[in-house]
């Protein structure tokens, strides 16, 4: 995805935030999508999507180790 054309990946983003419009504003502010442009802010959101919530809906399954 890093070498996507900026174009395309600002069309992937607005689809993105588009889809999820209670948490668009939220969204831009977290992930800084103003000023790292489209490509990164993509990646950014997309690689946390992929793998720390994941991550975070694992943790919440189980109890803490003692």
């Amino acid at each position: 995805m890093g070498h996507m054309p900026a174009e395309e990946a600002r069309q992937r983003l607005d689809g993105l935030l588009a889809a999820y419009p209670a948490q668009a504003d939220a969204a831009r502010r977290v992930y800084g999508i103003e000023h790292a442009g489209p490509v990164e802010s993509l990646v950014r959101i997309t690689s946390d999507a992929g793998n720390v919530e994941p991550a975070r809906y694992y943790a919440r399954q189980h109890q803490p180790s003692q």
